[in-house]
């Protein structure tokens, strides 16, 4: 898939729940926060935007009731 300037399939990390995912859903999260920072288009900045939510609902909720801050 690719979207405008930058093709998405380079910058999306897939995992399972195994071994090492907890590293890899932490460089999700400041990939697509690093690229938000980054101009680009309406399309791009939705796809953008749209992933980083999948990536953040897959979080557990934290164990001491307090929101980690964005």
């Amino acid at each position: 898939m690719d979207c405008g300037r930058f093709p998405l399939q380079k910058i999306v990390f897939r995992s399972n729940h195994g071994v090492g995912y907890g590293k890899v859903h932490s460089q999700n999260l400041t990939l697509f926060k690093k690229h938000l920072a980054e101009p680009h288009t309406d399309a791009e900045r939705e796809v953008l935007l749209r992933l980083l939510a999948e990536e953040q609902a897959k979080e557990p909720p934290p164990k001491n009731g307090k929101l980690k801050p964005l």
